[in-house]
């Protein structure tokens, strides 16, 4: 009895599956370094064209009801940054049936809407879920009626799972990350609200004595350092302790906190302003213009504030520039306090001697 022949060996299919094989593992190489969404949707349209000879692939997102064709690698352009209703694209019914779509010809099939097909190249497409519920979809479109009969599904399955993995994998990522930075901006405010609490004064809302000195010796020294000229202002409340005597301790806090407004309103925010005693507050400004205006300006709007007020409202303030780069800030708002103590004392002399001559009889008409 004559030998059957032996089967012939398809060494251009062998060839053909080693490739698809190799180009798996390089896919799979590719996505491994993925730390992005979109890097993975890149890897896997251009493996997916690779593996099934197709002459385009695409990478479709589930958006609620809406599919969003969001990669493409292909010989003319498809459908990239297209957005279709989940029930009139192939991709949303893989997405909804969890399998694979198969098509031998666009124009035949009922779910394929054909009206997006007639301006390209595509007859024959697969289109295969992703992820388990799918949340995507990979598509293969060929250029020729019944490509996709024939092609073997198991490579794009395996390249399809891959992605599915790897996106998950992007996305844990990228919450943790997030989550990170979350902690992170917490831990920032945490820190700020406790060297508000260390450097600022609950009442006025500006620096309290150790932080304006810690801040203003630092701009001080910046100051001196590249030259510009500084000036300080030490502001004295007149009458507080008079104003809480008759009035009470809250009246004496709003009187407080106009003052901490008008110095808000008036000085930049690159001057130092803190509140350094009971009623008494610095300024630290850094400044090429006229320091004169600027005083000018904080006691008209302290006038405005005041003038709301049942009580009389009133302040002494002390100025003192520096030119010597080796004083300190001690010295500096030292010099200014001794100005405002001078003028306060001028002010209160000159008030008492109008006082007094007020109260002396008029000429020619001696007292009885």
């Amino acid at each position: 009895m004559p030998n059957d022949p032996a089967p012939q060996f398809d060494f251009a299919d062998a060839s053909r599956q080693i490739h698809v094989a190799h180009r798996l593992v390089a896919a799979a190489q590719a996505l491994a370094r993925a730390t992005q969404a979109a890097t993975v949707h890149h890897h896997v349209c251009a493996a997916a064209r690779e593996i099934a000879g197709a002459q385009g692939a695409t990478f479709v997102i589930r958006e609620g009801e809406q599919c969003r064709y969001a990669e493409e690698d292909a010989m003319t352009p498809l459908w990239k940054g297209t957005r279709l209703a989940l029930d009139a694209c192939v991709a949303g019914w893989a997405m909804q049936h969890r399998r694979p779509a198969i098509v031998g010809d666009v124009y035949r099939d009922a779910r394929v809407p054909v009206d997006n097909c007639r301006t390209t190249f595509v007859r024959s497409l697969v289109t295969l879920p992703v992820g388990s519920p799918a949340t995507a979809a990979l598509g293969v479109y060929w250029a020729r009626a019944g490509a996709a009969d024939v092609q073997p599904l198991a490579p794009l399955q395996a390249l399809a799972d891959l992605a599915a993995a790897t996106l998950d994998r992007v996305a844990q990522a990228e919450a943790l990350a997030q989550r990170a930075d979350d902690l992170a901006s917490r831990l920032e405010q945490a820190d700020r609200d406790v060297q508000r609490g260390a450097l600022g004064d609950e009442l006025t809302g500006l620096y309290n004595r150790h932080g304006f000195y810690l801040l203003a010796e630092q701009a001080l020294k910046h100051a001196h350092r590249v030259g510009q000229p500084a000036r300080a202002l030490f502001i004295d409340v007149d009458g507080l302790r008079a104003l809480n005597d008759c009035h009470g301790r809250e009246q004496g806090d709003i009187l407080l906190a106009d003052v901490a407004r008008a110095m808000k309103y008036t000085f930049r925010s690159s001057d130092v302003v803190g509140r350094i005693g009971g009623d008494e507050f610095a300024v630290l400004a850094i400044t090429r213009g006229d320091a004169d205006a600027l005083q000018r300006r904080f006691t008209e709007k302290l006038a405005q504030l005041a003038a709301r007020r049942p009580y009389p409202v009133s302040v002494s303030v002390g100025a003192a520039s520096s030119a010597d780069p080796q004083e300190s800030l001690d010295a500096l708002v030292g010099r200014a306090e001794d100005d405002m103590r001078a003028k306060h004392a001028a002010r209160t002399a000159q008030q008492a001697l109008a006082a007094a001559s007020a109260a002396r009889p008029a000429a020619g008409h001696p007292q009885a």
